[in-house]
């Protein structure tokens, strides 16, 4: 939205910083609008949605938004407490999973939360489906899932998770707990298509 030769940024207010260890949060609340000069970018923040012009920001696993894109969004989110609150709606829109799969075999071990992962093989690419009992790590996992779900072996294994991580500013904002469950993800991915791949 336009007034007056100037910016509307709109984002929320009196919402707390999730809490990473337990995954909670305070509900949103009403938007808070702010007017910024024309030199600053036209970012229109909302819980889960970012518009840049007439660009959408996607959230959740649209088959279409990639990690690139996620990056983008993480650099126009330039605040800490923004990006939590983006990394919990992406969780949201993770699909539905399986009653059926919340069972040992699919537990990912190392993850403070449980997190339960799920591989399967269509035309050569590896799909991945996982939940957890988390937001935030609902959250990881959708980005995990960016990254990996829907390649060939070959490709998941060429993926360089910690450069993605440092250029999202996970390495430096997730405490050790849930950065080691990350990589447990990661290494659990990576099983997958070193046996498919062999």
């Amino acid at each position: 939205m336009l007034i007056a030769r100037s910016h509307v940024i709109e984002s929320t207010t009196n919402l707390e910083k999730p809490d990473l260890e337990s995954g909670f949060f305070l509900p949103r609340i009403q938007p808070l609008s702010l007017v910024y000069p024309t030199s600053a970018p036209y970012l229109h923040c909302k819980i889960g949605v970012v518009h840049i012009g007439a660009r959408k920001a996607r959230t959740g696993l649209d088959k279409h938004m990639d990690i690139e894109e996620l990056i983008e969004n993480f650099e126009l989110l330039g605040d800490w407490e923004d990006r939590y609150r983006y990394i919990i709606e992406l969780g949201r829109k993770l699909p539905d999973f399986e009653e059926a799969h919340r069972v040992e075999n699919y537990l990912v071990r190392g993850c403070q939360s449980q997190v339960w992962l799920v591989c399967d093989k269509q035309d050569a690419l590896l799909q991945f489906n996982a939940d957890s009992d988390a937001h935030i790590v609902r959250g990881l996992l959708s980005i995990i899932l960016m990254m990996y779900s829907n390649k060939s072996a070959k490709e998941i294994l060429s993926v360089d998770a910690k450069a993605v991580f440092k250029e999202l500013g996970l390495d430096q904002h997730l405490s050790p707990s849930r950065a080691n469950g990350l990589n447990s993800m990661v290494q659990r991915i990576q099983a997958y298509a070193q046996a498919d791949a062999s």
